[in-house]
């Protein structure tokens, strides 16, 4: 075990973060760490259940004076997004995380760290373990595979669980209560391109250095979205006729970058400003913003200056961005949709699309606004990955109770938001009638990346912050 002086008071956190660490529990490789829960569990009397999809639920009876008070779910995903550095020797799909402290901070050798969502998962694990804790029944829920789609909590059976009230564990800031997330849509829009003609040579664009950043946190920051500023570029130049379109990496993400070549009848010098002065008008808000122009030879197929137009249009007029606030919290995201990959080939554009909403209803209408466009500008379109948000209903009695424990121990208002990105949470609302919900967790720096740290002595106050919302609820 690694040396933790200073931190006893977690040592017990500390012990199944170790543990929690040294299984492989890659997304899609949760059969190791449901294994570890379920001996858990065995080892100390506890009511357990495992299902097909890796979930585990633990049960701990209430201790001596909370008999009578309403049951709680606490939830962590067990599954962690993997990254490692280039040349690192240990094959972290077999091994796990090999910690490493650095003062304060704990990070891992050469990879992520998975404190998202390990340092949850030990939470739980520490609490039920503990002799001295008071708290009522809790209902421990460990969901796997979050991080590839939500997979195992839209699979669980939530016929096991009986309580009304859940704190989530998967929020990487102190003192951040998320009582709010948008749920999510896929669509592929289609634009079939037949007509044209051969051709010996092309002009090239490559757009490149822009910030890009997530569909749902970043998309009300200003971001340019390559694919857009692209495609607005080519309908400024005379009879553009299309050879490729393409850009964009995944579809909840905002495209940092895009290419295209074309084929027009203009005068390269005019050409070169055109373009030149297009993209200067992104300066200001993309600071490392850069193309290169230029010119290739060789057969290809060009597409007609009409299908071109059309295709440039429905880039550039399909809705993107920010489409409405929540009323609660009107500087927060209620309602967005964001173009994240396009594709010219195979007779066809396609664009990916990802919408987002803390309301289902809200989502449905964005649906169908969508598909109305698309398909007046001779497109179809296809909806997938669907899944549900989670809307603020007001003050609960849990967010009263967690609220007043947080200003009695640190003197200060926590700050209680939604958020503009999918959580399991939205799943667990829409299944669980009724529940009271709060998502919370310690500052965990940098995840999803080999750079990912935990900020120890936040770990420890969040987990003694758990501690008394479980006395006081």
């Amino acid at each position: 075990m690694l040396d933790f002086t200073g931190f006893e008071k977690i040592s017990d956190f500390l012990y199944f973060f170790e543990n929690v660490s040294s299984i492989p529990r890659g997304s899609g490789n949760c059969e190791g760490i449901a294994k570890y829960l379920v001996s858990f569990a065995k080892e100390r009397g506890l009511y357990y259940m495992r299902d097909s999809a890796n979930n585990v639920i633990i049960k701990k009876a209430a201790t001596k004076g909370y008999e009578d008070h309403a049951p709680i779910i606490l939830q962590a995903h067990t599954d962690m997004v993997i990254a490692v550095e280039d040349g690192f020797g240990s094959d972290i799909h077999t091994n796990g995380v090999t910690l490493v402290r650095d003062g304060d901070f704990l990070h891992a050798d050469g990879t992520t760290l998975g404190g998202d969502d390990g340092i949850g998962v030990a939470y739980i694990l520490a609490i039920l373990n503990s002799d001295t804790i008071s708290h009522p029944a809790i209902e421990a829920l460990f969901t796997a595979d979050e991080e590839i789609g939500l997979i195992g909590a839209d699979m669980l059976d939530f016929s096991k669980l009986r309580s009304k009230r859940m704190i989530n564990l998967d929020i990487d800031h102190e003192g951040l209560f998320v009582v709010g997330c948008a749920g999510g849509r896929r669509a592929d829009v289609t634009l079939p391109i037949t007509c044209g003609e051969s051709v010996s040579s092309c002009y090239s664009i490559n757009l490149f250095g822009l910030a890009g950043g997530h569909s749902g946190g970043d998309i009300d920051k200003g971001r340019v979205n390559a694919l857009i500023a692209l495609a607005d570029c080519l309908k400024k130049i005379d009879n553009v006729r299309l050879v490729s379109f393409s850009g964009g990496d995944a579809g909840n993400a905002i495209p940092r970058s895009a290419s295209a070549r074309f084929v027009t009848d203009m005068d390269e010098s005019e050409l070169c400003e055109i373009i030149t002065s297009h993209f200067k008008t992104y300066e200001e808000a993309e600071k490392e913003l850069d193309f290169r122009f230029s010119e290739i030879t060789g057969e290809m197929y060009a597409f007609c200056t009409e299908e071109s137009k059309n295709a440039l249009d429905l880039i550039i007029n399909l809705p993107c961005g920010v489409v409405e606030h929540e009323e609660a919290f009107p500087t927060r995201v209620k309602t967005s949709l964001s173009l994240g990959i396009a594709a010219l080939e195979n007779g066809a554009l396609t664009l990916t699309y990802e919408l987002r909403s803390s309301s289902d209803l809200s989502k449905e209408a964005l649906a169908r606004a969508l598909e109305n466009m698309a398909t007046s500008r001779g497109a179809s379109i296809e909806f997938s990955k669907d899944y549900p948000g989670w809307e603020y209903t007001g003050e609960s009695e849990l967010i009263s109770t967690m609220r007043k424990t947080y200003v009695d121990m640190y003197g200060d208002e926590p700050n209680v938001i939604t958020i503009h990105a999918g959580l399991e949470c939205g799943i667990f609302s829409d299944e669980i009638e009724g529940l009271e919900c709060v998502a919370m967790g310690p500052d965990n720096y940098n995840i999803h990346t080999t750079a990912e740290c935990a900020f120890l002595p936040s770990v420890e106050r969040v987990f003694d912050y758990l501690k008394k919302v479980l006395e006081s609820l």
